[in-house]
């Protein structure tokens, strides 16, 4: 079963890990490549950190019960 909840703040790292996987495999022959190898794990963990900080935004995730 699956079901959809509220992000923990613990799972934020590894959201970032598919971010910047996503963005390497998904742009590869679109942008250049020195900058697709410049993203960095810990940038995008501190956006989505940012990001979440904010009353009003929220992350929701599909989870496999």
């Amino acid at each position: 079963m699956t079901s959809i909840r509220p992000v923990h703040q613990s799972e934020l790292e590894e959201i970032a890990h598919i971010n910047v996987d996503n963005w390497q495999i998904t742009y590869e022959n679109i942008l250049p490549h020195a900058y697709l190898e410049s993203l960095e794990y810990g940038t995008f963990q501190k956006n989505w950190e940012q990001f979440l900080a904010q009353p009003s935004q929220h992350i929701l995730v599909k989870a496999l019960d």
